[in-house]
């Protein structure tokens, strides 16, 4: 009975001590999860502030094809999943970049899987300066990379007025400024997880071009 009466008590505290542990583990996760999450969003929000503001729309004499300021506006199963390709003076990830040089950057969510969809930011050179051959053999490969990513929705801002898409080839010039927001779950997963308390990362902000500004102030 002694022996039967042990066996008892050292399964409960054994079990206790498996439920501690296992919250513990799971706590563990959720918190390194969120930091992810917010690292990530720290480096979109930098990104996405340094690239959008040095936004440049090379002139008709500059002879630079591919260079206008586009943002499509899309969807993918009913969420924002918006694509903007511009020229900026903003200098590369991967570096190397002479003085003068610009690049064009993408960005664009796109879906590998049901339901799961992937920002992609693809820079490629845009060259203003003629290199060497040695120069140009050692230039720097076009840098991408991508995150995981429910919705990206792009609006474009001129003269008090916001536009779901932009293409600077007709409008010819540049926004004023481009309202962003990224939500990396779905909409019911937020509501979800707001329901339980648990806290959701996203991200909302507003980034002024200059040249845009100045552009519309000597239209004006």
């Amino acid at each position: 009975m002694e022996v039967l009466i042990a066996a008892s008590i050292l399964s409960i505290v054994a079990v206790i001590l498996y439920g501690s542990f296992a919250t513990v583990l799971n706590s563990t996760e959720r918190v390194r999860n969120e930091q992810e999450l917010l690292r990530i969003a720290d480096f979109l929000v930098t990104h996405f502030e340094k690239n959008i503001s040095a936004a440049y729309l090379p002139p008709p004499s500059v002879g630079m094809q591919d260079a206008s300021f586009v943002g499509i506006d899309e969807e993918i199963g009913g969420r924002p999943a918006d694509s903007l390709t511009f020229v900026t003076t903003a200098a590369r990830m991967a570096g190397g970049a002479l003085p003068g040089d610009t690049k064009q950057v993408t960005y664009a969510l796109t879906e590998v899987e049901d339901n799961l969809c992937v920002f992609t930011a693809h820079e490629k050179p845009r060259l203003l300066l003629v290199r060497t051959d040695r120069e140009q053999e050692g230039e720097s490969v076009a840098a991408s990379w991508s995150v995981p990513m429910a919705s990206l929705d792009f609006k474009y801002s001129d003269e008090g007025e916001l536009y779901d898409s932009w293409d600077s080839a007709e409008m010819g010039k540049l926004p004023s400024a481009v309202h962003i927001v990224v939500h990396f779950v779905s909409e019911e997963i937020e509501q979800a997880m707001d329901a339980m308390g648990v806290q959701t990362t996203s991200i909302t902000m507003h980034v002024a071009i200059p040249l845009g500004i100045v552009t519309r102030m000597e239209g004006e």
